[in-house]
């Protein structure tokens, strides 16, 4: 015999090689792609960037004056997406008939050091496509967005005393000075910690 196999049973023995070596190869990429992403999100999974923001989470009724207008909103702030974002989501309420609501998504960039923001509301796409990005500072969280017509930021300041939050809104006129667009005030109705979900 010219061998200890026959020529119908090294096929096999190729085809097993080939299998193994593929999945050498599906084992290899994988490690490539899969631990990277693995290392974020044990970054992005630490309580610490979180532990602000949470003092959203709850029930709030907003009340603010934009120009003539009275504002009256009812907004919930909760954890969503396995803890990743905090949705705050407002809709009018009576007295207000503007019909108006929006979407707050927060999150953080654990690479770039930031946290950011994205909104959506009832005027659709012209201003959600941008992001807000901000940083925390003592009871001060910043986020400035870069819209097309200028740069806009709003500033959310907690008082711990009476469990309620500010917004400051503001936008940067042409000669590079900000003026108040508005400012809102976020009463707590409910609270609902991270440490609960």
């Amino acid at each position: 015999m010219p061998g200890r196999y026959t020529n119908t049973e090294k096929p096999i023995c190729n085809h097993d090689s080939s299998i193994l070596t593929l999945h050498l190869k599906v084992f290899f990429i994988g490690s490539i792609f899969f631990c990277p992403l693995n290392t974020i999100a044990q970054d992005n999974n630490s309580t610490d960037w979180r532990s602000f923001i949470d003092n959203l989470s709850g029930s709030w009724n907003l009340t603010a004056t934009m120009g003539s207008q009275n504002l009256h909103q009812h907004c919930g702030g909760k954890w969503v997406l396995q803890q990743q974002f905090l949705r705050l989501q407002c809709e009018a309420v009576a007295p207000d008939t503007s019909g108006y609501e929006s979407i707050y998504f927060i999150t953080y960039n654990s690479e770039k050091k930031h946290y950011v923001f994205h909104l959506f509301d009832v005027y659709g796409g012209d201003y959600s496509e941008t992001l807000g990005f901000g940083t925390h500072e003592e009871n001060k969280l910043t986020f400035q967005f870069d819209y097309p017509d200028g740069l806009f930021q709003n500033i959310f300041v907690w008082n711990e005393e009476d469990e309620s939050w500010k917004m400051i809104l503001r936008q940067q006129t042409e000669n590079n000075t900000w003026k108040l667009f508005a400012e809102k005030k976020l009463t707590r109705i409910t609270k609902k910690h991270l440490k609960n979900e």
